[in-house]
């Protein structure tokens, strides 16, 4: 017996008084207002029967002392919940017998943040599947248990994860609290992979009494693992002998009359000697090719109301069954196509990936195909799993749209299409991170780069940049002086879009690696140098790498200033365009001059601008990096002494930083001749001699 709880919201008496001819009065009494609140029982427990009931109780605070039971089985589809479900909980919540399924993986995720002293939880299944390609630290009950855990099973599938870190029941459990009758469940796929009841072994001292574990396809899970690392004894806990869970990889499935459907399910512990009887509560439904991991399943007709499938597993004395929700659909011809993308997929970066999903409008079809009007900007692969998917990678960038067209080969006569049109950006939107690797570190610089590792935020980003080299002579990697002697610049471009703004000053770290898996360095979070709380943007950032005891080999990374990223910023914008086009600019060999800077107006203007508008200190920094030709190698000339060459002789012209700015008649200087030869038609003719001053002039 339920009743339906009330709450009676009093808006009180309110009294106006009001002179009407001679004089008067009117009362005015507010009504009760009726506002449903969750059903609860005779003996005072929260009733749940639905995701959005429990979504309720979560996010509600007058629910976290509540006494709670579930009455239906929810399943969240493979949504996360956020970091924590209750806050600290103090009351009893009653499974009642029934599974909470489909929660995400995340970062920190978990139902409870903590189950206080005196809470319980009990006769509950939590099942959680990794969607997002989460490789550690989540947990799937709580972070804190202080209270008691009875008749719980958590099942964590990893869906091929290579998982560590990943606690079934808890991130601690300290002294006080205990497990009685629980099952961790582990289905990895492959890895090495290390799962335990609760993470912190230094701050958990929990009892157990008859709990098992059970991981499948998990090579690094031991009793030790389970244990976190703990030193104390494993009494009550012990790996499962017998039949302990029957898991379904899909809760509810949506069919199409007369297309048979394959479903797949594991008995958790199940031995040779068990077996699995499946049946359905629908007429509409015919189940072939009952095995103990699946069956194929068929619709004969529309089901609109769900369905049940079962699989029921026994194995000696033990049963466990779990349930598949079925509705289908008639099948009917395919009328019409309509690509679906996420919002804000209209433009797409280099190197970008998006996904595509082709709606239907029906549900027979021959066939259907995918197709980019132009690969070499914007590629598109069909998905081998489900051909109504597709992705589409940024490769070039391209100032001309691309058509993604999806085709449908309704039948031998009839083809129908959609078209998704996309923009490869002009300009990419992130930061640079540029880094100084001094030379006696003895790290293989073609394989340097930064690594991005935002695994913090749920997001799971851990991915390695290669780093770019400035080549200011053309050939050679420019060199910079630091307090370490000479270093290599290289610089990483980091996509923005990879990153989460609303995680900032939270989860992204930087850290300097190589390709071939090395990582050096402190992790720097970018907030700390990187994120412009003013702007909200990304700041270019420069670090040093440098060898502190090479008998140890430990390594530091520190952030330079800002006037070590202004000044590679300008380097790679105004020297490696024009350093790096071939052998020669504009007819003139680099490896002999730069003679050719000065023949295009434009960029003089913006080298030399560019220069202007450096602090003293960014400026400073150039007098440190080296500007060697290629013929002299040994030269010690600077960025600073080219520039300011270039400004002298650009000066002595009649306009400021004019084009063809040398003075044939300026002093004769040894240091360098450039001898420029013209082709004529019969012979070659002499025509002039360049004078290059290479070094710094005071003004």
């Amino acid at each position: 017996m339920t009743k339906k709880k009330t709450i009676i919201t009093s808006l009180g008496l309110f009294a106006a008084a009001a002179l009407i001819g001679v004089g008067g009065a009117l009362a005015l009494t507010a009504m009760p207002n009726e506002v449903n609140a969750l059903e609860e029982s005779e003996d005072g427990y929260t009733l749940i029967y639905t995701k959005e009931d429990l979504d309720t109780v979560f996010k509600d605070a007058q629910y976290d002392g509540k006494d709670i039971r579930l009455m239906a089985d929810i399943d969240y589809g493979g949504v996360q919940l956020g970091q924590y479900g209750f806050g600290g909980y103090t009351g009893t919540f009653d499974g009642n017998g029934h599974v909470i399924s489909g929660i995400s993986t995340q970062i920190n995720c978990c139902l409870f943040q903590s189950i206080e002293t005196g809470a319980t939880v009990k006769n509950l299944t939590v099942e959680l599947v990794n969607n997002n390609s989460v490789g550690n630290d989540f947990y799937g009950l709580c972070w804190t248990n202080k209270g008691t855990v009875e008749n719980v099973k958590v099942v964590i599938d990893t869906k091929g994860v290579a998982t560590n870190s990943a606690a079934a029941f808890s991130q601690n459990s300290p002294e006080g609290s205990s497990y009685i009758n629980c099952d961790a469940i582990f289905i990895a796929g492959g890895g090495n992979t290390m799962f335990s009841y609760f993470r912190d072994a230094d701050n958990s001292n929990p009892t157990f009494e008859n709990c098992t574990y059970k991981a499948i396809n998990a090579t690094g899970s031991t009793i030790e693992g389970f244990w976190a690392g703990t030193t104390n004894t494993h009494d009550g806990i012990s790996e499962a002998q017998s039949l302990v869970h029957a898991y379904v990889t899909e809760k509810t499935v949506d069919l199409v009359a007369g297309t048979e459907y394959e479903v797949t399910a594991i008995g958790i512990g199940l031995s040779e000697a068990g077996t699995a009887i499946w049946t359905t509560d629908s007429e509409l439904i015919t189940i072939s090719d009952e095995t103990t991991t699946g069956a194929t399943l068929t619709a004969t007709g529309a089901i609109t109301k769900p369905a049940t499938v079962t699989v029921t597993y026994k194995d000696g004395g033990a049963t466990e069954s779990a349930k598949i929700l079925v509705t289908a659909i008639a099948a009917t011809d395919v009328s019409a196509i309509k690509i679906t993308a996420p919002e804000g997929s209209e433009e797409i970066e280099l190197d970008e990936t998006v996904e595509l999903t082709a709606a239907l409008t029906g549900t027979v079809y021959k066939s259907i195909t995918w197709e980019s009007s132009n690969p070499d900007v914007v590629s598109v692969a069909q998905s081998e799993e489900d051909p109504l998917k597709a992705t589409i990678t940024g490769l070039a960038i391209a100032n001309a749209p691309v058509t993604i067209t999806a085709t449908v080969e309704v039948n031998d006569e009839t083809s129908i299409s959609d078209e998704f049109t996309v923009n490869a950006v002009t300009e990419l939107d992130g930061f640079y991170v540029n880094v100084l690797i001094a030379d006696g570190a003895g790290i293989a610089t073609d394989t340097a780069g930064v690594y991005i590792n935002e695994a913090w935020s749920g997001a799971g980003i851990n991915q390695f940049f290669q780093g770019e080299y400035l080549t200011i002579n053309g050939t050679d990697k420019a060199k910079a002086n630091v307090e370490s002697g000479e270093a290599t610049i290289l610089r990483s471009f980091i996509p923005t879009r990879l990153l989460h703004d609303d995680q900032i000053g939270y989860v992204t770290h930087i850290q300097f690696a190589t390709n071939e898996g090395g990582y050096w360095g402190t992790s720097f979070r970018v907030d700390n140098f990187a994120w412009n709380t003013s702007t909200h943007e990304w700041n270019n950032v420069s670090l040093e790498i440098y060898q502190i005891d090479q008998i140890e080999n430990k390594w530091d990374t520190r952030s330079l200033s800002s006037e070590y990223t202004a000044a590679f910023d300008y380097l790679f914008e105004n020297f490696d365009s024009v350093r790096t086009t071939g052998t020669d600019y504009k007819g003139t060999p680099l490896e002999d001059s730069i003679c050719g800077i000065l023949d295009d107006a434009e960029k003089l203007d913006a080298i030399l601008t560019g220069y202007e508008a450096l602090t003293d200190e960014a400026k400073a920094v150039l007098d440190n990096v080296k500007d060697p030709l290629k013929s002299d190698p040994e030269s010690t000339n600077s960025v600073s002494d080219t520039i300011n060459m270039l400004m002298a002789e650009s000066n002595a012209a009649s306009g400021k930083y004019a084009a063809n700015a040398l003075n044939p008649t300026s002093g004769f200087n040894t240091n360098a001749v450039i001898v420029l030869v013209t082709f004529g038609a019969a012979a070659l003719l002499l025509t002039s001699y360049f004078i290059v001053k290479r070094k710094h002039q005071a003004k």
